[in-house]
């Protein structure tokens, strides 16, 4: 019977444990009452945490008070969670108690272990006459946490991205839905796919003690649609040739383009383009994406009325050699126009320019664009009678006596300005051959300097580089207006320095070599119209203190030191073909700080320091035709090397500079 009844019990205990999961022990034997104990698990149908049996001691047979399981469930908890004790005895009729709960039923029960913070071991022990124990422990780990999960930003509109962004605490994993698992799992963040429809997303982390979930949903909105807002032509008529600006405005667009070969086009939102020359009326069509949304702008084109000179004058037009006359002009409908006999492109509609200094009677061709229209003036010079090869002294310079000055001829007058006397100066004067008077001018632009460089141009001179004391050289240029009588800067020379050389051929001017630093052989052309500056081809070596003129719309450079001697070399610049081309020695002894000018069609190069120390008179022609050097009258004056040196008209000038009493002013003319 009390079998019977024991095998009731196991079996009522066994359904007990089968619903909670876990492991059971139970005792059978045979009628003799030898009974030996074994364990049978029996799981539940859930995702339930496993529990752990207690370690039970077994017995031989029934006989007692004995403890028939002892497990918890779960065994492994959180942090202030609790886990549920579970036990059953035989024969304990007595008493039963948990340690850290107190009495207990000794046929037995479950109870909570209330929240726990710290691993825990509970041990049970019952009374049947006998004592026995068991004990199990209850794990305490930290709980998985998410502490923070968004999204950046939390709406967009279709085909946009959003980006989660999660914080963690005591996960070992997580992943997030349609995306699956991420890293790092403490603090991280991830771009979620495209998206077309609102999407919520949950982040799941968990460790071997929790799981925890939080969800984030971004919000997806159909784009504003895009729209042109404006599309214009301006201006909306043009003549044959002429361009027009296209502009635009656009909302909510990611691209536009243009057709009749104008393409993409930026910025999309707002923007302009040029068109390229229209020869006939042409229709424009932007397209703006998404939707393919089209606006047409049309820009009419007329043939434009045809270019036309009016007038083309000299004033004067009968001159003495050696001066110069004023050409004006008006043209009508043309784009542009140029003046030939090295005058150059000219203003349109109207302008005036110099001829600059006339030995001979020219005539003058103005050409205008579009159709090559011309027009012509001529121009008679009469001859100046002089003596041939002879020099003649004129009127003392007007400023102090000194060297290393700047000398250029304008329209039938002198200018000397700049230099070193007792100290560095910048009074400028003006030089007339027909009254043989010498009038001060406004100073100089810039800093007094000395060892500058210069050049005329289109009826204005140019001044600029130079020693400006103290181991210091200058690179700024100026440019000199004498109907004004003003200074006007221009743009910077490329790089600082002193003995330079520069002339004019055209309508351009040309500069190069020098010193700064250590001795050069760069060489730039000046355009005034655009006021810059634009290297060509470097002189052959570097040179320093050298001699340049220009000869029938050619450049030469001779003679100077180039760092280790003192040269005679003498070269030709094409400004056609940007090359140097190397023609006859100079004729005299190899020097620097010598005075060159050009007459016509022939150069003239003279006076000098030979060897550092001694300054010379010689004085030589050059004749591009036959390229050969011609030795003439020495110079009038007494040697002398850093004077000055122009010419005007069928005359040559030269006069200042330092000989061996000291620097001087005095002047003088040449005759060829």
């Amino acid at each position: 019977m009390d079998q019977q009844y024991n095998s009731l019990k196991v079996i009522a205990f066994l359904a007990v444990v089968a619903l909670l999961g876990g492991t059971v022990y139970y005792f059978s034997g045979d009628r003799s009452g030898d009974f030996s104990g074994r364990a049978l698990n029996i799981e539940k149908q859930s995702t339930s945490l496993p529990s752990t049996p207690a370690e039970e001691e077994t017995h031989p047979s029934f006989a007692g008070c004995e403890i028939i399981s002892f497990f918890a469930t779960p065994s492994v908890i959180a942090t202030n969670t609790a886990s549920t004790l579970t036990w059953s005895t035989h024969g304990c009729l007595t008493s039963a108690s948990i340690s850290g709960i107190g009495p207990v039923n000794p046929n037995g029960g479950t109870i909570s272990t209330g929240p726990l913070t710290t691993t825990t071991p509970f041990t049970l022990t019952a009374n049947g006459g006998n004592v026995v124990n068991a004990t199990i422990t209850v794990t305490v780990g930290p709980q998985c946490v998410i502490q923070a999960f968004s999204a950046t930003p939390p709406s967009i509109i279709t085909g946009q991205t959003s980006t989660l962004s999660w914080k963690t605490f005591n996960c070992t994993a997580a992943s997030i839905s349609g995306i699956g698992p991420v890293t790092p799992v403490g603090i991280g963040s991830t771009t979620t796919p495209i998206l077309s429809t609102t999407t919520a997303f949950t982040l799941t982390a968990s460790n071997a003690i929790n799981s925890a979930t939080a969800t984030k949903t971004v919000t997806v909105t159909a784009p504003p649609p895009c729209a042109i807002n404006y599309f214009n032509a301006l201006p909306a008529s043009v003549t044959s040739g002429q361009t027009s600006t296209l502009k635009w405005s656009t909302t909510n667009c990611t691209s536009t383009t243009i057709d009749n070969n104008v393409g993409s086009v930026t910025p999309v939102s707002l923007g302009t383009v040029l068109t390229s020359p229209l020869t006939q009326t042409t229709t424009y069509k932007l397209t703006a994406q998404p939707g393919n949304i089209t606006a047409i702008k049309t820009i009419t084109v007329t043939a434009p009325p045809p270019c036309a000179i009016s007038t083309f004058i000299a004033n004067p037009t009968t001159i003495a050699s050696g001066s110069s006359s004023t050409l004006s002009w008006a043209t009508t409908n043309c784009t542009s126009a140029l003046i030939d006999q090295n005058i150059g492109t000219v203003t349109v509609p109207t302008g005036t320019a110099s001829t600059g200094t006339l030995t001979e009677t020219k005539t003058f061709t103005i050409t205008a664009q579009p159709g090559n229209v011309t027009k012509q003036t001529t121009i008679t010079v009469t001859p100046l009678a002089c003596t041939p090869n002879t020099w003649t002294q004129k009127a003392d310079f007007g400023g102090t006596a000194r060297e290393a000055a700047v000398g250029f001829s304008v329209d039938g007058k002198g200018y000397v300005g700049t230099g070193w006397d007792t100290a560095l100066s910048k009074d400028f004067w003006e030089y007339d051959p027909s009254t043989n008077i010498w009038t001060q001018k406004a100073d100089f632009g810039g800093s007094a300097r000395t060892a500058g460089t210069g050049f005329s141009l289109n009826g204005k001179g140019y001044l600029g580089t130079g020693s400006i004391g103290l181991g210091n050289n200058s690179g700024d240029f100026w440019q000199y207006d004498p109907m004004a009588n003003t200074w006007t800067q221009k743009a910077d020379f490329s790089t600082a320095r002193q003995g330079a050389v520069g002339f004019s051929i055209g309508s351009k001017g040309y500069q190069g070599t020098g010193s700064s630093n250590s001795y050069l052989k760069d060489f730039w052309q000046y355009d005034p119209m655009a006021n810059t500056w634009t290297q060509k081809a470097d002189f052959s070596t570097a040179r320093f203190a050298a001699a340049g003129l220009s000869i029938d719309g050619k450049g030469y450079i001779a003679i100077g030191h180039d760092g280790n001697s003192f040269k005679k070399d003498f070269w030709q610049y094409d400004p056609t073909l940007n090359i140097w081309t190397q023609k006859a020695d100079f004729g005299g002894t190899e020097r620097n700080f010598a005075t060159s000018f050009s007459i016509g069609s022939k150069g003239y190069i003279g006076t000098g320091v030979i060897n550092y120390t001694t300054p010379s008179k010689d004085f030589w022609e050059y004749d591009p035709a036959t390229n050969i050097w011609t030795q003439k009258a020495d110079f009038g004056g007494s040697a002398r090397f850093r004077a000055i040196g122009f010419s005007i008209g069928s005359k040559g000038y030269l006069g200042t500079g330092s000989t061996i009493f000291g620097v001087t002013k005095d002047f003088w003319e040449y005759c060829p």
